[in-house]
């Protein structure tokens, strides 16, 4: 029995790794810019996605794909694969995983399981990759399921922004929308709990500095104890903010006593259209599963 991997463009693992791997596939979200729509990460890259956003005066908005495109995937995997672990983007920040839930109804010479990763970037990321080590070592799919769903729960996504408007535009924050209207010149330190699957708010910090700072005890804090973790560290158009966070925390004496896999992306154009150009942060997991 041969088992593959379907997530969605928001997981912001490099094409790089999708070569990789020939059971790992991918279906897009879109942006939309006006009349025009772009699927995401195939028919426009971060950077083009970021140049855009500076120069056209549209403010994009998203599209989660269609029951039609996951049924057309799950097809097309079936032809080799009898079995599709599907991991998506959080269900409380986007209806693609319903989508993928339809298709499963169509989908009927392959079993599939959806997976709801209560995250996203790169938080879904690390399911995907924990999804195919699992498969890897020769696990039955209802087993790697069950891990799968006790492990997202471990995954954290911290993360701030400079500039509101995207974040409030966009409309997909859950319990921050209130916090951020209260914020003035502070900026947010939020999270994205894989326990919970909707972004929230932790603090209202003044000053870069003070943000790094904070950042640095968050990931004190969760490394404690720890044998092994997964670090991640995310940007958007700012990569200099992205690269100074990354040499803080990895300084950090209680990082290097964990066996450590680092990782770094800027966010695809989807999740770009909701946070907007401003966003940094980092996506944490830990877990005794990550050292077998």
């Amino acid at each position: 029995m041969k088992t593959a991997v379907v997530t969605d463009s928001t997981c912001d693992l490099p094409k790089e790794f999708f070569e990789t791997r020939e059971n790992l596939f991918m279906v897009p979200l879109k942006v939309i810019f006006g009349e025009d729509s772009y699927y995401d990460g195939v028919d426009i890259s971060s950077r083009e996605f970021f140049d855009k956003l500076h120069t056209d005066s549209r403010h994009p908005s998203t599209s989660q794909p269609s029951m039609g495109e996951f049924l057309e995937k799950y097809r097309e995997v079936s032809r080799d694969y009898d079995r599709i672990i599907s991991l998506h983007i959080s269900g409380k920040l986007s209806g693609t995983i319903e989508s993928a839930t339809l298709a499963t109804r169509e989908a009927e010479d392959v079993k599939v399981e959806i997976v709801d990763s209560y995250s996203t970037t790169l938080g879904l990321g690390f399911l995907v990759k924990l999804a195919l080590k699992l498969i890897d070592s020769g696990r039955e799919i209802e087993e790697i399921v069950k891990i799968l769903e006790e492990t997202r729960n471990k995954i954290d996504v911290y993360f701030t922004v400079s500039d509101l408007t995207f974040l409030q535009k966009g409309g997909r924050i859950g319990r921050a929308q209130a916090f951020l209207g209260s914020i003035l010149n502070f900026h947010p330190l939020l999270s994205l709990p894989g326990s919970e699957g909707e972004v929230v708010p932790l603090e209202k910090v003044r000053g870069r500095k003070r943000m790094k700072e904070k950042f640095s005890q968050i990931i004190k804090d969760k490394l404690a104890g720890e044998q092994a973790a997964w670090l991640a560290f995310l940007h958007g158009d700012v990569e200099e903010r992205g690269q100074e966070l990354k040499e803080d925390v990895l300084q950090l004496k209680e990082v290097k006593k964990t066996e450590l896999e680092v990782s770094e992306t800027i966010i695809s154009p989807v999740l770009g259209c909701h946070a907007g150009p401003s966003v940094y942060g980092i996506a944490v997991l830990t877990g005794d599963i990550l050292a077998e």
